[in-house]
């Protein structure tokens, strides 16, 4: 049966919700509670919030996860296998880390798919509704068909200035979102959840993807990379300080207390339990995973007449200059080129050529 607006209000004991509360100190917070207790409205715009509080109260808190079940028969035809880490990385955003974390696994352990468990959590929770995933562009593809197939989620990829506001779920290159025009509409949306896959190229906070992504307003965050950490340890407080800002301090007393040169750090014990409240890294070794076995193809290939002219012609050149500068490394690397592809080569070549 289904009711509508008037047969829902009971005005004989209808309790008004103006649009702004403001109690004082000596409410009676009975009273206001009465027509909650009693099932009474007097607006349908009362029905409606009482009814959304209903389903948020029934819902089990995160010690119980929606996805595993929800996504149970998905996962039997896709094939797809969870491993022991990856729900423990679930379990350990949305409860403790509250969907704000650095996922850092090393490669091949499944950050993508960790990441996804996370988004379709909240997801099905009602708590992120608007998401936005920024990849490199040639993975927007990947986390297309990974979302939709293993987890029924529909993204689009956002192309025109239009599409960030119209579409609630967005995948795109991190280099599209940060043009004028696009960052412009993005830097003015909400958004639930932001995922960042590759995230070590937001190392440097002067360029335009770390000043992107700081300026995006999001609930839950999640970085995504197999090296948090590359060059020196101001990356690593850059990328913490993006996802969670004073979580190491200030960067001149983090230097002090933690740095002894820029790639070696002190008070070690101290600095891991502070990464730890925001990082997660698993490594193979302490995982089922086992790497996936090669199975290695010899093709051989003839060059033809033209090709062959230009190897030897490249060749010629790479022993002349070999002699003359002994730069290997270049030299070995335009050989390798020129049997891959002449374009490639070709640039290769200029390059080394210019005055």
């Amino acid at each position: 049966m289904v009711l509508d607006e008037k047969q829902l209000i009971q005005v004989e004991s209808a309790v008004v919700l103006p649009a702004e509360v403001i109690l004082p100190d000596d409410t009676d917070y009975e009273f206001i509670l009465k027509g909650q207790k009693q099932k009474a409205f007097d607006t349908w715009k009362a029905f409606q919030l009482s009814y959304k509080a209903e389903q948020i109260a029934a819902r089990p808190g995160f010690e119980s996860l929606l996805c595993l079940e929800h996504l149970r028969e998905r996962w039997r035809k896709a094939g797809v296998v969870t491993y022991p880490h990856q729900l423990k990385v679930l379990r350990r955003v949305v409860g403790k880390m509250r969907g704000r974390a650095i996922l850092a696994d090393e490669v091949g352990l499944g950050k993508t798919i960790e990441a996804a468990m996370v988004l379709i959590e909240y997801y099905l929770r009602g708590l992120a509704k608007k998401v936005l995933i920024l990849t490199p562009a040639s993975l927007c593809r990947q986390w297309q068909m990974e979302l939709q197939d293993k987890f029924g989620l529909r993204f689009v990829t956002a192309r025109r200035p239009e599409d960030w506001e119209h579409y609630d779920l967005v995948v795109a290159s991190i280099d599209a979102a940060k043009r004028p025009e696009n960052a412009e509409v993005i830097l003015h949306l909400n958004y639930d959840m932001l995922i960042v896959d590759e995230a070590h190229k937001l190392k440097n906070v002067n360029t335009r993807n770390y000043q992107l992504v700081s300026g995006i307003h999001k609930k839950y965050f999640l970085l995504l990379t197999a090296t948090p950490l590359q060059n020196n340890l101001k990356e690593l407080y850059n990328l913490i300080t993006l996802l969670r800002p004073g979580q190491l301090g200030s960067y001149r007393s983090f230097r002090k207390q933690f740095v002894a040169d820029n790639r070696t750090p002190r008070n070690v014990d101290n600095l891991k339990q502070l990464l730890g409240e925001v990082v997660i890294r698993n490594r193979r070794a302490n995982t089922q995973v086992a790497f996936t076995k090669r199975i290695v193809e010899q093709v051989c290939v003839e060059l033809s007449e033209t090709e062959r002219l230009l190897y030897r012609t490249v060749e010629q050149f790479i022993r002349n200059d070999l002699f003359r500068t002994g730069n290997t490394l270049a030299l070995i690397t335009l050989q390798r080129e020129i049997c891959s592809s002449s374009f490639a080569a070709a640039l290769t070549l200029v390059k080394m050529l210019a005055p």
